[in-house]
């Protein structure tokens, strides 16, 4: 005996899936691209990509069976989202995934996922005006959804002008297209999600704004992952000499007393002893306690750069 199984195609279920294939799409070619790369902000911010990707696939599948269970654990899933991406953009700016928001975020993790499964949060109903079947959360889950909604933006927000501020010029141009999504696409996609309070067809607009927020954000990071590498360092000092170990520009901000030529100095026997006696040239690192030394030799010039 055959069971047959209504399925129940919407817009939202069909947006639902198109947005889940383009960031799952957009997740998988950036690995691909940079695998090579083993950069920890980039592995929280994949993984909270990875997630909004399965909110959205688990989403339409709930509309698509009218299952209020699939409802309740797609649902759960975006506080992981918000955690892994404050996680990630945490880790960028300062090498550590420890912050106050962080602990504000843990506090209401349990509290949301509680109450994403608690009898009643979700029901059935009848869209009006188009006579067709959907699920929605109550007035309290949806303020619980709103609150993470605005907390990823204000902290996104903070952490692209962070990045865009301190970008050199070079890569200035993907700096401002990721400040340029976090300001406009994600306050937007907030807005159009308040809307579904008037009529819950709004939320249609509000995936197709955040999927294209988080494909942004995606091309950004893949084309230029050095982004990801301009907050957490500090530069101390910089010393430019010529071919004969000459100083020619030796701006010094740290505290330290060491003169320049005792630096050039140190950089030459670096240098010297990378050459000579290891046999290699080109970009050379020294992990020092607190910092790192970079010492790069070209035809004409050596660069040694101190840094956090």
């Amino acid at each position: 005996m055959l069971i047959r199984v209504d399925l129940n195609w919407t817009i939202e279920v069909i947006v639902g899936l198109f947005v889940s294939a383009v960031i799952l799409t957009a997740v998988i070619l950036s690995y691909l691209k940079l695998k090579h790369l083993k950069i920890k902000s980039l592995f929280y911010l994949r993984l909270s990509f990875l997630l909004s990707a399965l909110y959205f696939l688990f989403e339409a599948i709930a509309d698509l069976f009218l299952n209020l269970f699939l409802a309740s654990f797609y649902n759960s899933l975006l506080p992981l989202v918000v955690l892994s991406f404050l996680i990630g953009i945490t880790y960028s700016k300062k090498e550590s995934i420890y912050s106050v928001s962080l602990i504000l975020i843990c506090f209401l993790v349990p509290i949301f996922v509680i109450s994403a499964f608690l009898p009643g949060t979700f029901e059935i109903i009848v869209v009006s005006g188009f006579n067709y079947q959907k699920i929605i959360s109550s007035e309290l889950f949806d303020l619980l959804i709103s609150i993470f909604y605005v907390i990823t933006a204000v902290l996104g927000y903070y952490w692209g002008f962070l990045i865009w501020q301190n970008t050199p010029f070079l890569y200035r141009k993907e700096a401002s297209l990721l400040v340029l999504t976090l300001m406009i696409v994600f306050p937007l996609a907030i807005i159009f999600y308040l809307f579904t309070i008037l009529h819950t067809t709004f939320i249609v607009l509000s995936d197709i704004i955040f999927a294209l927020g988080w494909y942004l954000i995606i091309y950004v990071i893949t084309k230029e992952p050095k982004l990801l590498y301009i907050l957490p360092f500090m530069v101390y000092r910089i010393s430019v000499k010529d071919r004969d170990g000459s100083p020619l520009f030796d701006p010094d901000w740290s505290e330290s007393n060491i003169n320049e030529k005792i630096f050039t100095g140190f950089t030459n026997a670096v240098q010297l002893f990378s050459e000579e006696v290891m046999q290699i040239g080109g970009l050379l690192d020294i992990n020092l306690q607190k910092g790192i030394l970079i010492v790069y030799n070209s035809k004409s010039v050596t660069v040694g750069l101190v840094a956090s």
